[in-house]
């Protein structure tokens, strides 16, 4: 079986032939699935240490903290603009 895919035009068939060139004959499925699988795993790991120690990583960086200074100044023009008080407890939000 041969696989093809398209990407922005151009045609990748031949490319397929991962599944028929790794590994014995008897193994043609499993090796390739497993290298596939240790590459997902690979390519998740990153987006959970970003999930688990976002808020962490977010304190130290320095444009982050500039896109969060701008961010409070944009919510302190709308209030206004709104005629809400800066000041007042229910136009806080909450940090969840």
């Amino acid at each position: 079986m041969q696989l093809c895919f398209h990407v922005q035009g151009h045609s990748l068939s031949g490319h397929g032939t991962v599944y028929e060139n790794v590994g014995p004959p008897n193994r043609r499925l499993i090796y390739p699935s497993t290298i596939l699988a240790c590459l997902a795993i690979l390519v998740i790991i990153p987006i959970y240490i970003f999930y688990w120690k976002g808020a962490q990583v977010r304190l130290r960086s320095p444009f982050a903290q500039e896109l969060e200074r701008k961010r409070q100044a944009r919510m302190r023009k709308r209030r206004l603009a709104s005629g809400e008080k800066v000041g007042d407890k229910g136009s806080q939000e909450e940090d969840v």
